[in-house]
């Protein structure tokens, strides 16, 4: 596996290509029904490991385009300043993001931690159990406090934030079933590996949609765990509920967000979603199986991406040989890599084969590792 300056730039078209596919499936339901929450799942899956492994594998077959290829490459290799190239400073650009961007996670990090043990500290501390005198609910503790503005998670010590809210038992049942699902789900780990490829993307735009329609496939899951056992009835109730406690949280300003520190570490739930939450929820087989097709079609779509890799094609200038025929048989070597790759060595010098079986490599001495 080797990454490459075109290896990247197929990594962006490809997840880009993914990503609008995944705001179609979501956005336009009437459409993709037949594309259900596994298969999304799939997509998801694709896609972040597809921008966590931007290489050429083994197997990916060359395909040269110089018309478009060279020009780009000509480009890259130019000194934008003296003993520098375009793609040297291009790539010091992106790690310079990349680390600010990382540090900036990291102070979020130690600042929500820092604000949920004070929190702790001197919240409300109860059970789930002991809320709605259900002993048949999963037991994990729950903070309530005036400082917190919305029921969440947080992950790392599976526990559930909430504000200080006057609400009946039903709609207190149907916000801890929601937040509950969270944490069976590991919502909050996913959250973060999707910052994580955040971080590495940041200057990739439809890496911020692939965000934010991760937050919603975790929020739909969520409510459609919570209601899977419930009757039509027992949704509606449900979705009831989501408005009420919503107009509980924020009477005044229902589209009101929390601090950006926070949003990368807690789950919450965000007013801007609501409907959309609800309407999902009228699908109950969005939750459901898609078919065995859908599935292996979106398999096969991942082998296929990684099936080719583009490449220029340099010619060299027909005076400027500098080994003839002859040197390659006297001095030349053809090794062959373990990992199926090709290498010739002459003089010293080392350069990758794409093709071992080329007329001008005939008699060439091969040795193995």
């Amino acid at each position: 596996m080797t990454v490459s300056l075109f290896s990247i730039l197929l990594t962006c078209f490809e997840s880009c290509v993914l990503i609008l596919v995944l705001d179609l499936v979501l956005k336009r339901r009437k459409q993709f029904r037949l594309i259900h929450a596994d298969a999304v799942f799939l997509l998801m899956v694709m896609i972040g490991l597809r921008l966590g492994f931007p290489v050429t594998l083994f197997y990916a077959l060359p395909v040269q385009i110089p018309a478009v290829l060279n020009p780009v490459t000509n480009f890259m290799r130019q000194e934008f300043l003296p003993g520098f190239s375009v793609i040297q400073l291009l790539l010091g650009f992106w790690i310079t993001g990349a680390g600010i961007r990382g540090f900036t996670h990291l102070r979020n990090h130690l600042y929500v931690e820092k604000t949920a043990s004070r929190i702790r500290q001197h919240a409300k501390k109860t059970s789930v159990r002991e809320l709605v005198g259900n002993s048949t609910m999963p037991e994990y503790p729950v903070y309530i406090s005036a400082s917190i503005q919305s029921p969440r998670i947080m992950g790392k010590d599976k526990s559930i934030l909430l504000p200080d809210l006057h609400c009946s038992r039903h709609q207190m049942e149907c916000i801890l079933l929601h937040e509950i699902r969270h944490l069976e789900n590991h919502d909050y780990l996913k959250k973060q590996l999707v910052e994580w490829i955040l971080i590495v993307w940041w200057w990739l735009p439809p890496v911020y949609l692939l965000r934010r329609h991760i937050s919603l496939y975790a929020e739909v899951m969520a409510d459609g765990e919570a209601v899977w056992n419930r009757n039509e009835a027992g949704q509606l109730e449900y979705a009831l509920s989501l408005v009420e406690v919503q107009k509980l949280l924020h009477p005044d300003s229902p589209k009101q967000s929390d601090n950006s520190a926070f949003s990368s570490f807690y789950i919450s739930d965000d007013a801007e979603v609501l409907a959309w939450r609800i309407e999902r929820l009228s699908e109950r087989d969005f939750i459901s199986g898609t078919s065995g097709f859908c599935l292996v079609s979106l398999a096969v779509l991942a082998f296929l991406s990684s099936f080719v890799v583009l490449e220029p094609a340099f010619l060299p200038p027909a005076a400027d040989y500098r080994y003839s025929q002859s040197d390659l048989l006297d001095s030349g070597l053809l090794i062959s890599h373990k990992d199926g790759s090709w290498s010739f060595c002459i003089d010293g010098e080392y350069m990758e084969i794409r093709n071992p079986a080329s007329e001008f490599l005939v008699g060439v001495p091969v040795i193995y590792e």
